[in-house]
């Protein structure tokens, strides 16, 4: 939802463009705001773009991530997975071998896939390093509360160095995720 004042997205084009032009569909009643219509694509468009922007300039705690975001996830009660991958690899590197952000579209989950910080030379990639668990952590509550994700559909799965924290997390954070799926080699 969003506020109502001469400032705010209500009426943005003299329309009912971001909101419901029904106001027992439009307006929240316990908080006086506007709630946005879902059902538009151009608010869909806009709310992804705008947490895309957020997640870009603030880099979801410093570590870069490559995120998959289905339509449907726009409105609430969508799953989410965290997938780490191992020493050398990326983030996107990681869903050529898993195929998760494909799956994750046609089942209704955001897949997040952040890429760890450099290897170091003269070795390619990334690792990971129990430093970035509070970035892992902070990054999935950021993803869970801006795309409003179901508490009880939150997975973490990691392959080989990922999978090693796979298990440091669910030492860590256990109540936050559903369900634990590590793979080490």
């Amino acid at each position: 939802h969003f506020a109502t004042d001469d400032d705010a997205l209500v009426n943005f084009d003299g329309t009912h463009l971001y909101e419901h032009a029904d106001p027992r569909q439009g307006h929240h009643p316990d908080w006086g705001s506007a709630i946005f219509n879902y059902g538009r694509n151009e608010v869909r468009a806009f709310l992804v773009s705008s947490a895309i922007s957020w997640l870009e300039r603030y880099h979801a705690d410093g570590l870069r991530v490559d995120a998959s975001i289905p339509a449907a996830c726009l409105a609430p009660g969508c799953g989410l997975i965290l997938q780490l991958h191992g020493d050398t690899g990326t983030g996107l590197y990681m869903d050529g071998h898993t195929n998760l952000r494909a799956l994750g579209n046609q089942n209704g989950y955001v897949v997040i896939a952040p890429t760890g910080p450099p290897f170091g030379a003269p070795y390619p990639g990334s690792t990971w390093t129990p430093a970035e668990d509070p970035k892992l952590l902070a990054m999935t509550r950021l993803f869970a509360s801006v795309f409003r994700i179901d508490s009880k559909r939150i997975h973490l799965t990691g392959f080989s160095r990922g999978g090693f924290v796979t298990w440091r997390l669910l030492c860590d954070a256990a109540d936050l995720f559903a369900s634990f799926a590590p793979a080490e080699t």
